[in-house]
């Protein structure tokens, strides 16, 4: 909190335990969480296989698993140049980013693999790679959160094959430049733009990540951006929840043109009496032709005047009748989505289905178990023959499958003794659904290596 206020630069600072709170909720928990799903998946992994887990010393070839490892030691090359020249203030920043990322994109993007679903080898490289990211990113920040650290290295250390009794023992961690890819870490930038774009349209449109949709067309004049996507399809459809991508370099297909935002404030400022008229020609007289060049080059010239692109946004409109009926757009400055919005019953089944899923990890979660230990679920359905419930009871193998958990459609015998039952209500599709867990494993904290 004092690295990243402006104490170090020698300012005044006024205390608030909310900035405190903050940064536990933007690095410490993000941090914490990904080393917890570290640590269960060596234990699953030495459960299943009986043996010692080792980080492998190949290299991976997965392109996901060489940008997280590019990523970070570029992330260390920046952390090293700025600490060398006491800017310990910009350090903070880009490490809060890196745990987002970290959690909110390659773990969430690489559970499968981590898991074992694609294969032990497939697992191996993934499980391995995470952890020396972690062993990586726990010495770097050791000097500035010394206690946590010193914690979590106790088991780091042992996957780490180091002999020091303490982080503190260890060196600060130096970049490989053999290690940083920037074509690999141009093309996840490039998906993790979209990804947002198509989030904010799920959300703009009340369409939930768990509810699948069919097809999400994605349109950037430039083609090494489209080529970039192409390459990271699976990835980008999996994390969207969408069936199929298209991409295009040609807008007016789909039915997108240009719309002129002029900033008032700085027009006047500049412009003084000559604002009207320059800002009634961007309303309703200024060209394609002209916007194209305003984002392409930054510049553009109206009534003899030189516009700059922060004086004048761009924006994307799209036209209707253009043959895409239920889609809905989210832009920004080079990069169009548009999402189609359209339900039917098999992509409800499917929404409903995941929402399922997930409530029965929740409540795995809150009994406090871990994939290894062994538990039963009673999914209790307020109307027996409900939409939702037909629904689950069609798929009840697959929803075990994918949980690790035996289900059983039913209420929750009255003579149920266990040292942990956990009971949760929701509502999915307006249908009330009750989630009995029972474990005979007993409440724990997670986090030690067995």
């Amino acid at each position: 909190y004092l690295i990243n206020s402006p104490v170090v630069r020698g300012e005044n600072l006024r205390f608030r335990e909310e900035g405190v709170k903050e940064l536990l909720k933007d690095v410490f928990l993000p941090w914490f969480n990904a080393y917890r799903f570290f640590v269960q998946n060596v234990q699953l992994y030495e459960h299943q296989s009986s043996e010692t887990f080792a980080l492998t010393t190949d290299a991976s070839d997965n392109v996901m698993d060489k940008w997280i490892e590019s990523f970070t030691t570029s992330l260390v090359k920046f952390v090293r140049k700025e600490m060398s020249e006491y800017h310990l203030y910009a350090v903070v920043p880009p490490l809060t980013r890196f745990f987002d990322t970290l959690t909110n994109c390659y773990i969430r993007l690489n559970r499968r693999r981590i898991k074992g679903d694609d294969g032990e080898s497939d697992r191996q490289r993934s499980l391995s790679a995470l952890g020396r990211v972690l062993i990586t990113i726990t010495r770097l920040m050791a000097p500035f959160t010394p206690f946590f650290c010193e914690h979590i290295w106790k088991n780091l250390s042992k996957v780490a094959g180091s002999s020091a009794t303490s982080i503190h023992l260890e060196r600060l961690p130096k970049e490989t430049e053999n290690t940083i890819d920037e074509e690999v870490e141009r093309r996840v930038a490039a998906m993790r733009e979209t990804i947002d774009l198509v989030r904010v349209i799920r959300e703009r449109n009340k369409r939930p990540i768990k509810t699948p949709l069919r097809t999400v067309v994605v349109i950037n004049r430039d083609e090494q951006f489209l080529s970039d996507l192409q390459s990271l399809e699976p990835y980008l459809l999996g994390e969207t929840n969408v069936r199929s991508l298209v991409v295009s370099q040609d807008k007016e297909k789909y039915g997108i043109t240009l719309k002129a935002e002029p900033n008032f404030k700085l027009l006047g400022a500049r412009l003084k009496g000559d604002q009207k008229k320059v800002a009634e020609y961007l309303k309703s007289k200024v060209t394609e032709a002209e916007l194209e060049k305003l984002l392409t080059e930054g510049r553009v010239n109206v009534l003899g005047f030189d516009l700059s692109s922060e004086e004048v946004a761009v924006s994307y409109a799209s036209k209707a009748g253009a043959g895409c009926e239920g889609f809905e757009s989210a832009s920004n400055a080079r990069t169009i989505v548009m999402l189609d919005c359209n339900l039917d019953e098999e992509l409800e089944k499917e929404g409903v289905l995941r929402e399922v899923t997930n409530r029965v990890q929740r409540a795995r979660k809150e009994a406090k178990l871990v994939s290894t230990d062994a538990a039963s679920v009673y999914l209790e359905f307020a109307s027996k023959t409900s939409k939702v419930a037909s629904w689950v009871e069609a798929d009840k193998a697959r929803l075990e499958a994918a949980t690790g958990t035996p289900i059983t459609i039913g209420t929750l015998p009255k003579d149920t003794k266990a040292p942990c039952v956990v009971s949760q209500s929701t509502e999915l599709k307006e249908e009330k659904i009750t989630v009995h867990l029972i474990s005979h494993v007993e409440r724990r904290d997670d986090g030690a290596v067995s």
